[in-house]
């Protein structure tokens, strides 16, 4: 948001983390979000954890995108999809975890990032995403275990908001996505080692940063301290802020957030927090986690319903019978909550290949929940539901079957 209190004009898209359950169900949202040819009117893609392992993808290659005339990129699929799935069909995590643990001086989130190099970034760097003019930017968040704050990476610049920022960050976009992703503890902390002289005070006279800087920052102790600026120790961007929201929900005048983070779930015995100290403390970890997450999402919806911003909100735990779209004039979901739809939510965060048919019901699903949010909240009431991107997986069909999760 400006100093003056005014939003920026445009539309503010963020991808939350949630492993490769997240990845699969924004890869379903972007689809529904390219053929309503939303792409060209984006100002800003926000991305955590796993949303990042996509937002990145597509900063990196969103030069090659072809539009058509009606705003819809016609390769979006074999550009964007088809390898981003591709990506997905190896485990990555515990091909990391194992050998980091085992291998004297190797760290996990050294393989992690080697993993992303090979497979989807190669030497890219983050001079390589895209900004040409009037084309989305691409922010990827990680979190500061020396801050506690969140630290974002974008082509302009890397920046913590309390220590200062660098300008034009040559660091390596694997690296920038294994920081974002490298959850606490077995993948984390990822080192990204700066040099002090690099780092520079926010400035509201330099006008080329003044507008994406969080204005100016007192004067401490941890702005003076060169150990602040030799080196960045971070964790997974969704510790901070899971949804990715913290750049987009008091900026653009439009916001649309794909959250699939896994929703906290209700426990009447709690079996394991009863018997082990390590379930209990997990368990109070997953509830803190859940309150923040908690304030932001009504937070954003207090700015929907009070017209501040506008926009639309798609969660993988979600009913889709909650947009009420026959009662507003806007016609039938494409599907009807049933058992596999509230199972998809269950399904684990982990950077683990999943069978085929999981990947389809996260695909169709974050599908039909943007196309069902997009026609409540910002399409026309004439706009028809669209079609499922694996009709052989469709979630409408009586033969589908729950998601067992292990």
């Amino acid at each position: 948001m400006k100093d003056n209190g005014v939003r920026l004009p445009g539309i503010g898209l963020a991808l939350s983390g949630g492993g490769f359950r997240a990845i699969l169900f924004h890869l379903g949202s972007l689809w529904k979000l390219n053929e309503l040819g939303v792409f060209p009117k984006l100002t800003e893609i926000s991305s955590v954890s796993g949303g990042s392992i996509l937002g990145a993808y597509l900063g990196l290659k969103w030069k090659e995108l072809e539009f058509t005339s009606q705003g819809v990129a016609r390769n979006y699929r074999e550009l964007i999809f088809n390898p981003v799935r591709s990506f997905l069909s190896r485990t990555v995590d515990a091909w990391a975890v194992l050998p980091g643990v085992i291998l004297p001086g190797v760290h996990p989130g050294q393989i992690l990032s080697h993993f992303y190099r090979k497979h989807l970034f190669g030497a890219a760097t983050l001079q390589n995403l895209n900004d040409r003019k009037g084309d989305p930017k691409f922010s990827i968040y990680a979190t500061s275990l020396q801050t506690g704050g969140s630290v974002r990476m974008t082509k302009a610049y890397l920046a913590d908001h309390r220590v200062g920022y660098i300008r034009r960050p040559e660091i390596p976009l694997a690296l920038a996505v294994a920081a974002s992703s490298a959850y606490p503890p077995y993948l984390s902390p990822m080192l990204i080692r700066t040099s002090p002289e690099t780092w520079r005070h926010w400035s509201k006279t330099e006008s080329e940063y003044a507008e994406d800087s969080w204005g100016t920052v007192p004067e401490g102790k941890d702005m003076v301290d060169e150990n602040y600026r030799r080196g960045l120790w971070l964790v997974d961007g969704g510790i901070f802020d899971n949804m990715a929201l913290e750049r987009v929900w008091d900026r653009y005048s439009t916001v649309f957030v794909s959250d699939a983070g896994s929703p906290f779930r209700f426990k009447p015995w709690p079996f394991k927090q009863n018997l082990s100290w390590y379930h209990r403390i997990r368990r109070a970890n997953g509830i803190t986690a859940e309150q923040a997450r908690d304030l932001r999402r009504r937070r954003l919806f207090q700015y929907y319903i009070t017209g501040q911003v506008a926009g639309a909100y798609w969660g993988i735990g979600k009913r889709i019978d909650r947009y009420h779209l026959a009662k507003h004039g806007r016609g039938e979901s494409m599907v009807e909550d049933n058992q596999v739809t509230r199972s998809l939510c269950r399904i684990k965060t982990r950077l683990r290949k999943l069978p085929e048919m999981q990947e389809a019901y996260l695909v169709n699903w974050g599908y039909a929940l943007t196309d069902a949010a997009m026609r409540r909240h910002m399409l026309p009431p004439t706009a028809s539901p669209g079609k499922w991107p694996f009709p052989e997986y469709a979630l409408d069909d009586p033969a589908a079957q729950p998601v067992e999760v292990g």
